[in-house]
């Protein structure tokens, strides 16, 4: 891993649960605006008919059933419409005023927490000269939430899976950049969380990766680390 990262002329990251994460778990946030409805919901039921609808689901930018991402209005209609339906458990009332203050709310910064020596971390990738770049599943929103934490200014690209065309685990996610930029894919290394998504699909597509595991659930994989400190730690 040493040399990966040293080696590499190009350093990628995934964005949720890799360079931030959420300030406040989703069924916390549904039940928040639920609530404004002057009902008490269960959080822990959100929960369970948010994952019982997104299973049976092609969920925008997940991968789950095929590489095609979708575009900025069917994002916000899909979330929309799972929004609604978990809030038809609680209301009669029309949900919709209460979903727009939570798919704004998704674009700001205040939904996220940046990852501890995330940004030191790419200080001094840059310091070393590497090209770096932010490549996300998430939709269009992701451009504002970066921003606003203060890592476009420190990047050379973003995109997110709506600008993309495609979404991880696909091949042509990864691909697509690597063409547009003329990038050698043995020269570049993607950092994320998701072993399917980020570690292996990286490397499907001819890409490094480097695993990163806070909290240690893949023992098995040599590639990773648990914090942005230990990749400062390796540098040279």
């Amino acid at each position: 891993m040493k040399n990966v990262i040293n080696d590499s002329s190009v350093v990628v990251f995934d964005a949720d649960d890799t360079i931030y994460t959420f300030s406040e778990s989703i069924p916390s946030i549904f039940k928040r605006h639920i609530d404004t409805h002057n009902v008490d919901s269960c959080e822990k039921h959100i929960e369970n008919k948010i994952m019982q609808i997104i299973y049976g689901k092609d969920v925008p930018g997940s991968g789950k059933h095929n590489d095609y991402a979708m575009d900025k209005q069917v994002a916000y209609d899909f979330w929309r419409d799972l929004y609604l339906e978990v809030a038809s458990e609680y209301t009669n009332e029309s949900a919709t005023e209460s979903y727009d203050g939570l798919y704004d709310y998704y674009a700001k910064a205040e939904s996220r927490t940046l990852s501890p020596h995330f940004l030191t971390f790419i200080n001094r990738l840059r310091e070393c000269g590497k090209t770096l770049g932010v490549m996300s599943n998430f939709d269009s929103r992701v451009h504002n939430v970066v921003e606003e934490l203060g890592v476009t200014s420190q990047v050379d690209f973003i995109y997110s899976s709506c600008d993309i065309g495609y979404r991880k685990p696909g091949v042509k996610f990864f691909s697509t950049i690597a063409e547009k930029y003329n990038f050698n894919p043995k020269d570049i290394v993607y950092i994320g969380n998701n072993q399917e998504e980020d570690f292996y699909a990286a490397r499907e597509a001819g890409w490094n990766s480097i695993l990163y595991d806070t909290q240690d659930k893949y023992e098995q994989e040599s590639d990773k680390v648990r914090c942005f400190s230990e990749l400062i730690s390796i540098l040279k």
